[in-house]
């Protein structure tokens, strides 16, 4: 099957490019059918498999193999039996009741719009990654930038996060809720998108600086994990950010784990502020 479904690719690549050479073999026992004319396999022939290149077939004896059709229409008579797939592309298919087709029919459209379908789908899937990579990228190196210009900062939430978890945990879910519902009303109003939009940066500072911390506490576990002696800041948030940000791009996972990491980021960072604001 694999090898089929490669050797189909290759045939739809070269069809789209150049002019396809093919030969035409006659049907016999067992023999494989290659052609760019209208072919017929007749009722009590027995051949391997059929390969036809932008002419119709029609199929009423039997194909021990599989039947594949590019850029024509096949039709398989009432007596016909293809013991494996049929595979047609860019063309109709037409299946009279008896026919027997052993592991199914697939017909393949090579229209404009399936075509613009499936390029969309494939653009969107590529700007889905793309995204996704910027956004792991961009979150490592704002972890480093943390960590070198404000590395107390980050060590006192990777602190809250190790001795404080459920403190932590509960005020960030407060402090999104509050946030939330804060940038939610300043929305409505017109003087109020610009105190939203400076808000919203300020909770995203916030939740990079416990991210940073969160950075460190994995980094720190992967290196007890080794056994290292390793010491740097710098390496150990990057290697705990790049476990993180691994986590993060796991299907299904990924969007729950970003939840948890921007709770416990939060609440870290707001219990520093409430306890400079305690020692002020």
């Amino acid at each position: 099957m694999n090898k089929t479904i490669v050797i189909i690719v290759l045939l739809v690549g070269l069809l789209f490019s150049l002019p396809v050479a093919v030969f035409a073999a006659g049907p016999g026992l067992g023999q494989k059918i290659v052609a760019y004319q209208e072919t017929l396999v007749p009722e009590g022939q027995i051949v391997k498999n059929v390969l036809l290149v932008g002419k119709d077939g029609i199929i009423a004896g039997q194909v021990n193999d599989e039947v594949i059709v590019i850029k024509g229409s096949l039709t398989l008579k009432s007596s016909a039996k293809v013991a494996d797939r049929v595979f047609v592309i860019g063309g109709d298919i037409k299946q009279e009741p008896g026919a027997q087709v052993g592991k199914g029919v697939f017909n393949i459209s090579t229209s404009n719009a399936t075509v613009n379908s499936f390029m969309l789908g494939l653009v969107t899937f590529a700007g889905i990654e793309l995204i996704k990579l910027v956004l792991s990228g961009s979150l490592i190196l704002a972890a480093l930038i943390v960590i070198l210009v404000a590395p107390a900062a980050a060590e006192n939430s990777a602190a809250k996060l190790k001795g404080a978890m459920f403190k932590s945990a509960i005020l960030g879910i407060l402090g999104l809720i509050c946030f939330g519902l804060l940038i939610a009303v300043l929305t409505k109003l017109l003087w109020g998108i610009p105190l939203a939009v400076s808000i919203l940066l300020l909770l995203i500072v916030l939740i990079i600086i416990g991210y940073t911390g969160m950075s460190l506490v994995f980094g720190e576990l992967f290196k007890k994990g080794l056994d290292s002696s390793l010491q740097s800041p710098l390496i150990i948030t990057a290697i705990g950010s790049l476990l993180l940000v691994a986590m993060l791009n796991l299907p299904i996972v990924g969007p729950i784990w970003a939840v948890i990491v921007i709770i416990f980021a939060l609440g870290a960072t707001i219990q520093i502020l409430f306890k400079k604001k305690a020692a002020d």
